[in-house]
This record gives structure tokens, C-alpha cells and sequence, in this order.
């Protein structure tokens, strides 16, 4: 009875048949397929191209598909050495099946997130999935995880039948030798790379770009041998950083401070709050206290994410410093200051404070008590009004005789963009999204409810903050308290081609909002270039640091007629460089696949780099230098 039970259960595994290079041949064609279409081989146009899609294609279905071919390998070397252990053949072929499942699987995903957000799979991913909150911050519906499962269940059982119908249902077909398929692979191979090699010595584009299209894509170069044999190269300026994380420098020299006044701050951030949101008819409490307040009507955020985005504001640095303060676990000097001189904390959160790692970075020092999250099972929007709801009886219950620093964090417009019946100025909306039946396609058909549902997001935020506006005013609180209402960065709704945050630094993924209310300082909209880095080096003076800027942070003061020469935002991968003219886009490591990009304020390409270079250089130097300004140079 065991005997049948066991066959019953897995009589699709376990027989020796030679017939599992049809089941690899047919996943083998499924890449080609799901790499095919996300290259768009045909649509660029172009022989030698159009030969290189096929060949790069070709090369990395079956770079995927190594693992299991190393399985049926394995499974062969075994039968053909009789060893007897009897589940061996049947745990390898259900490892085959799920190997294969697995990689069809991620690479399909690869594909829709480089065709959504313009990025692969990479670190960035797998620290959203590993932290804590993660997850959770993509504002997916359950729609999307129950798809999620399912299509993954459903490709599982595709993949068990194709296995089945191959291995018992079609007849024996050759299967090529090993060295044939070796031979095989390197000599396409080979092919492919020195192809790439060949359009990296000449700046071919096209080929460079296509190539970036495969995730974990390979680079091989032979710039150096190329020009020893006697090739010449074509000239061409370019810029790369050598950014690695390293020891910390901060700050310069110890921080020295003078008896001030300890007006409160209260730091009113929302989730992807582009500038364009602060209007009358969007955000109309905001805007009148803009009114009210020091407006910076033409301000950059620090980065194109959160973590740039808030580490530019709270450290007053660029956001490339992010991993080397990570890695340190070293907060800013403001909460130093702050705690210093006694102030009560209150910080609230509509997310998480370890998605990102903001309980190891920007409040490190700061007790988790006055951390506080609520459970994600509460949508964002009651997250928000019960955390303004929050700070609000915190202010009635403090210490009078203490000043008080406090943050809210708005997780509302954050997609997929949550608001009430009462926030709804925008119509028609979209009702949900689902991330694993999202493409391009479909997107852009959505893509005006999907910003009309970020509209009404934007003005039930308003209303949070009008909340505590009014409380403020009412209580005379705010005539000794600094408030900054501002957004950690933008978001895109396909005006560049991107819907979201984090794949570029167009307009609108960048500029946000920044209303600074300083006691005494009256109202004024400023107009001239200003960034979150300047915000520290205009905050601490106030708080009596004497030290000089530079000993601590990268920016200058937003009290400042003049501007600063250029802003400089952050990516996870690269920093751009951005004057009163131009946006210059360099990569954090010459080897990230990532190309110098020089556009117009308003986004649009310009080819006139060498020109740009001959009037920027010293500039881009020394923004340069600032993203190793604090790391020391000693390790």
C-alpha cells in the first residue's frame, strides 16, 4: 500500500526518460519570449541591431535556465551511476519543476518593474521585500497579493503538466551532448560580448541601452587593449563617482553653540508631495498658511525616494551619504542638539520607521517611545488623522517649561493614494490597482484617475494639517514654533515616461513644496533655486551652533538672498547635478550600467555636453567633492 500511495501521489516524478530537454526547451523559449518582448526586438530598427537583440536574447534565456539544466544533468549522472536511493530522482525532478517555475517567474517580474519604474530587480527591491514595512510601503491591495499568488500557483501547475506531457506523453527526441551545448553557449557567447565590447569602445548607444535591458547584465570592456592594439577611441567627456561606503567624517570639528531661544519645529512631511499639489483648489489650509509663511516657490528635494529625500532635509547632506551613515547607524546633528537642550519629542509616522531604515539613520538617537507607528492594518488615511489627532494631545499634555520637536509623516499620497468620501474634489477616479495585472499599457490608460485619486490623497492631507494648523494658532503655540510643510519628494504620472518615484530626476519626481513658518519672520514667497539641503545650515544658527556651515553640512541657508550655485539630488545609483539651466545626471560607480544624461531644466535632452563641460567644469567638481566631503579618506 505504501508502495501505490507514493506512486499515486508523485507518478509524474521519478521516471527515467529522455525527454527533459523538451520541458527546458519549451521554459528555454518562455524567456526568450518575456526578455523579447520587454527588448522589443523589430520595433528599434536596424540589421545589426535587431542581430544583437537576437543574440543577447539568446545568450541570457539560457544563462537563466543554467540551474536547471544542472539539474537534468545531475539526474542523468545519478541513473547512469545506478545509485539507488529512491528519492533521489523524484526530489530532483520536483526541484526542476520548481527551479524552472522560479525563474520564469522572476524574470517576468524583472521585466514589468524595468517597464513600470525603469529599474530591475536589485538591492533596492530586495531590501523593500527583507525590511520590515516594506512591503506594506507599496500601498498594494489585496488584489495584488492574492493575483500574486495566483499566478504564481498557476504557473507552478503549468509548469508540473508541461513536465508531465513531456516527460510520459511525447516521444524520445535528441538531447545534444554536453560539449555541444558548451561549445554552443561560449561561441554565442562570445559573439555577444565582444559585440558589446566593441559598441562600448565606440559609444554605440543603441547596444549599450539594449544590454541594460537584461537584469544582472555583464559588462566586458577592452577600452585599454583596444586603444594598446592601436585602435583609436572616439572622444567623448564623460563622469562617474567611486561613491563606496566608507568611515564617516562628521562633523568636521565638534559643534559649538551659543545660549539661543528653543523656539518648538514641528516637520509636517508628506509621502510624494509634488510641487504643483500646493494650490488653492487642491490644498487650500496649506497654501494659506503658505501664504502666511516663508514660501519657496522653486525648492528641490535632496533625492528621487524617501531615503534621499529625508536624509537631504535632516542632514543638510547629499543623499549618496545614505549607505555610509546607514552602515554607521549615525543620526544628524540636530537631534544632538535638540536633545542637548532639552526638548520634548513626538515623531509620527503614517509608515514605518525601519521601511526605510530610519530608526537607524535619521533618528538614531532618538528613544524608540517617542517613535510611534500604528498597525498597518489601519488604512494610511485613518493612520494620518489619528497621528495629527496624536501630536495634538501630545502638545496639550507637555511640559510647558520643555521645548518640543515633532514630525508627521503622511503616508496618504503615497500610491496607491488613499483619502475619505469628504476629501474628493477630483472625479473619475480609479478605485484600485493591481500590481501584477499593471502594464505600461494599462497604465497609461488609467493614468488620469490614477492622478485624480493622488489629487484627493493630496487634499485629505491638507486637511490633516489644517487640523493642526488650527490647533496651533488657537493654543498661540505657533508664535514660538518653527513649522516646514514639504514633501520627501515628487511623483511622475507619466509626463517623462514614468509613473511613480525613484527611476529619474524629471520635475516632477523632484520639486516639492517647502513652506518654512520662522516666528517673527513674516511672509515672503521666494522664487530664486532652493533645496532640503539647505534647510539644516538655515535651522541650526537658530539653535546657536556657531560652527561654519561647511563643518556640517552642504547647503546654504534658505534665508540667503542669493542662491546657491547648483542643488545636487540623489538616486540610489547616481546624483544630478542641476544649475539654473541644466540637469546633469552621473552614476555613483562607473560600472552600474548608468550613463552621464544631460537635459534642460524642464527635462528635455541636450546634446551640447562638451559645451556644458567647458562652462561647468570647476562646478562639478566640486559637487563632486562634496559627496566625499564627510567620509574619511583615510580608509
Amino acid at each position: 500500500m505504501q508502495n501505490i500511495n507514493r506512486t499515486s501521489v508523485l507518478s509524474i516524478f521519478g521516471k527515467d526518460h529522455a525527454c527533459a530537454n523538451v520541458f527546458l526547451g519549451v521554459n528555454y523559449l518562455i524567456l526568450f519570449c518575456v526578455f523579447g518582448n520587454s527588448i522589443q526586438i523589430y520595433s528599434i530598427g536596424g540589421t545589426s541591431q535587431i542581430l544583437y537583440d537576437i543574440l543577447l536574447i539568446s545568450t541570457y534565456s539560457f544563462v537563466y535556465l543554467l540551474p536547471a539544466i544542472a539539474l537534468v544533468y545531475l539526474r542523468d549522472y545519478i541513473a547512469k551511476r545506478k545509485l539507488t536511493v529512491v528519492w533521489i530522482p523524484y526530489g530532483i525532478d520536483i526541484l526542476l519543476v520548481l527551479t524552472a517555475t522560479i525563474v520564469v517567474a522572476l524574470c517576468y517580474v524583472d521585466t514589468r518593474i524595468l517597464d513600470l519604474y525603469g529599474f530591475h530587480l536589485n538591492a533596492f527591491v530586495l531590501n523593500l521585500v527583507l525590511t520590515p514595512g516594506g512591503i506594506e510601503s507599496l500601498g498594494g491591495s489585496d488584489a495584488t497579493i492574492y493575483s500574486a499568488i495566483a499566478g504564481l500557483l498557476g504557473l507552478l501547475a503549468a509548469q508540473t503538466l508541461l513536465y508531465w506531457f513531456t516527460a510520459y506523453r511525447s516521444r524520445p527526441v535528441w538531447r545534444p551532448q554536453v560539449k555541444f551545448l558548451v561549445v554552443a553557449f561560449v561561441c554565442l557567447s562570445v559573439t555577444e560580448r565582444l559585440t558589446y565590447a566593441t559598441a562600448d569602445f565606440n559609444y554605440y548607444a543603441p547596444i549599450l541601452e539594449t544590454a541594460q535591458k537584461i537584469p544582472f547584465y555583464n559588462e566586458v570592456r577592452f577600452r585599454t587593449l583596444g586603444q594598446r592594439l592601436g585602435f583609436d577611441r572616439p572622444e567623448r567627456l564623460g563622469i562617474a563617482l567611486n561613491n563606496r561606503a566608507s568611515e564617516l567624517d562628521y562633523p568636521k570639528q565638534k559643534i559649538t553653540t551659543l545660549e539661543k531661544p528653543r523656539p518648538n519645529i514641528i516637520w509636517l512631511i508628506a509621502e510624494s508631495l509634488r510641487a504643483d499639489m500646493l494650490t488653492p483648489a487642491i490644498m487650500p489650509q496649506s497654501y494659506e498658511f503658505a501664504g502666511e509663511s516663508l514660501h519657496f516657490i522653486n525648492h528641490y528635494s535632496g533625492g528621487n525616494g524617501t531615503r534621499q529625500g529625508m536624509f537631504s532635509l535632516f542632514y543638510g547632506l547629499h543623499g549618496s551619504y545614505w549607505n555610509s551613515f546607514l552602515n554607521a547607524n549615525q543620526g544628524p546633528i540636530v537631534f544632538d542638539i535638540l536633545k542637548s537642550n532639552d526638548y520634548e519629542f513626538g515623531m509620527y509616522t503614517g509608515a514605518t520607521f525601519t521601511y526605510p531604515e530610519f530608526d537607524r539613520t535619521v533618528f538614531a538617537q532618538l528613544p524608540s517611545a517617542v517613535l510611534h507607528q500604528l498597525d498597518d492594518a489601519v488604512p494610511p488615511e485613518i493612520r494620518d488623522a489619528r497621528n495629527v489627532k496624536s501630536m495634538i494631545s501630545q502638545l496639550e499634555a507637555r511640559d510647558r517649561h520643555r521645548p518640543f520637536a515633532g514630525m508627521i509623516f503622511f503616508e496618504s499620497t503615497h500610491a496607491r493614494y488613499f483619502f475619505d468620501d469628504s476629501d474628493i474634489i477630483a472625479t473619475p477616479f480609479v478605485e484600485d490597482l493591481n500590481y501584477v495585472t499593471m502594464t505600461r499599457d494599462s497604465l497609461n490608460a488609467e493614468m488620469e484617475g490614477l492622478k485624480n485619486r493622488y489629487i484627493n490623497a493630496s487634499r485629505h492631507v491638507d486637511n490633516q494639517i489644517g487640523r493642526l494648523l488650527v490647533y496651533l494658532k488657537r493654543e498661540q503655540i505657533l508664535n514660538d514654533t518653527i513649522v516646514v510643510i514639504t514633501g520627501d519628494h515628487g511623483e511622475e504620472f507619466m509626463e517623462q515616461g514614468h509613473w511613480g518615484h525613484n527611476n529619474g530626476f524629471s520635475e516632477e519626481q523632484v520639486r516639492v513644496p517647502f513652506v518654512m513658518h520662522i516666528p517673527g519672520a513674516g511672509n515672503k514667497a521666494i522664487t530664486h533655486r532652493t533645496s532640503h539641503t539647505d534647510f539644516i545650515p538655515t535651522l541650526l544658527p537658530m539653535l546657536g551652533v556657531t560652527n561654519p556651515v561647511t563643518d556640517y553640512a552642504l547647503g546654504v541657508s534658505l534665508l540667503n538672498s542669493n542662491p546657491a550655485n547648483y542643488s545636487v539630488i540623489s538616486s540610489t545609483s547616481s546624483i544630478c547635478y542641476v544649475n539654473q539651466t541644466f540637469k546633469f545626471t552621473i552614476p555613483l560607480e562607473a560600472s552600474n550600467g548608468e550613463a552621464n544624461q544631460l537635459t534642460r531644466l524642464n527635462d528635455q535632452a541636450d546634446n551640447n555636453v562638451i559645451a556644458f563641460f567647458d562652462s561647468e567644469a570647476l562646478q562639478l567638481r566640486a559637487a563632486l567633492d562634496e559627496t566625499r566631503l564627510f567620509l574619511d579618506s583615510g580608509h
